[in-house]
């Protein structure tokens, strides 16, 4: 498969160690990309009036009440919290895939 574009400038800004991959560059951070920024504001005008407790609260809440119906369960996932939090079907196989990955790694 042979890939388009040149990527000598981003393969010299990474180095990859113990299956890890690492940036050598140094980041700006007073640069915030595009779709970073689309993000945040996205996030800001969802939950600018929504409480840290109120978040807490909202997402304790619908994963209790999957419980019943799921009793020998008795604690909660990195899945239920997301899924709490509204995340995408795509987001959750993600999360998923990330948890088996790790797992088998460990």
């Amino acid at each position: 498969m042979q890939l388009e574009g040149n990527f000598d400038e981003f393969l010299i800004n990474i180095k990859v160690h113990d299956k890890k991959v690492y940036t050598s560059a140094t980041p700006n951070m007073d640069y915030i990309s595009g779709s970073n920024r689309r993000c945040l504001d996205d996030a800001i005008a969802q939950y600018k009036d929504i409480t840290s407790d109120m978040l807490h609260d909202s997402a304790w809440e619908e994963v209790m009440a999957c419980i019943p119906d799921a009793p020998q369960k008795n604690c909660i996932t990195i899945i239920d919290i997301a899924r709490a939090g509204k995340a995408t079907k795509e987001m959750v196989d993600y999360i998923r895939e990330k948890q088996i990955v790790k797992n088998a790694l460990s």
